[in-house]
């Protein structure tokens, strides 16, 4: 009895028959097809990418540590640094550019901050930065990430950061902005606004000379360019030290009397 296929479509007739006549004897196994080896990814700079937005408590810390594995904080609790910005290096470099890193991180400060430049000499607000691991940078990452802090002017511990994000705008918080205490006899150091003082920073102006002046002459100096800060009234000003003179720091800091 023949096997009618009329009606089928051709293909599947032929299959039909193949299948059929494949009873009658073996069929050679089909030969194995040659997929070839898959390519291995490239690097990705943003292997281990931090977030920008996010606060931690950190200690004290260089600039060009390796990132900090430790855990992020809601930034309305107690936190002693802000991460504000995430940058990327160019992806084919071998080695960390501090140059690049420590620039970029300032003039973002300034941009998250809102504020004059000049205006953070009066804060004891400072950046770091950080970089990935080698782990990471061999894995291809190429990131660096930017920090807000507060440092503490012996240098030795970072400081408390005000609660929440840094908004501070129109008005730097007394927690960041820079005071002297009277101590004693014509001593003084240096607090933030938040705690006793009887100096806060008025303002800064370039010294305008060359040469590094001695006591009385400084002072003549800072009479002229503190005056339009503190007006007549009592205060008090720093001169840059002479190795900060050196690395040519001519900033005359301006500190108007008053209580607080």
């Amino acid at each position: 009895m023949r096997t009618a296929l009329l009606g089928l479509p051709l293909a599947l007739a032929l299959a039909l028959v193949v299948a059929v006549g494949g009873c009658s004897g073996e069929q050679a196994a089909p030969e194995p097809a040659v997929v070839g080896s898959a390519a291995s990814p490239p690097p990705d700079p943003e292997t281990g990418r931090p977030h920008a937005g996010v606060c931690r408590q950190l200690r004290a810390v260089e600039p060009g540590a390796i990132s900090s594995e430790l855990a992020e904080v809601d930034c309305d609790s107690a936190h002693t640094a802000y991460t504000y910005y995430v940058g990327r290096f160019e992806p084919d470099v071998e080695h960390v550019d501090h140059d690049l890193a420590g620039r970029t991180c300032r003039k973002q400060m300034v941009a998250t901050l809102r504020v004059r430049p000049a205006r953070l000499e009066g804060t004891v607000l400072a950046n770091i930065w950080f970089r990935p691991s080698k782990e990471l940078w061999d894995d291809g990452a190429r990131w660096f990430r930017c920090d807000l802090v507060a440092a503490d002017f012996t240098g030795d511990r970072l400081l408390p950061l005000p609660a929440g994000t840094p908004a501070y705008r129109p008005r730097l918080p007394d927690e960041v902005a820079r005071c002297i205490r009277q101590v004693g006899a014509g001593g003084s150091r240096f607090v933030t606004c938040s705690r006793p003082h009887d100096y806060r920073w008025a303002g800064s102006a370039e010294a305008g000379v060359g040469r590094r002046p001695g006591e009385d002459r400084a002072r003549s100096i800072a009479e002229q360019r503190c005056m339009r800060f503190v007006g007549e009234g009592r205060f008090w000003f720093t001169w840059p030290t002479p190795g900060a003179w050196a690395r040519g720091d001519r900033t005359v800091n301006c500190y108007r009397a008053g209580r607080g």
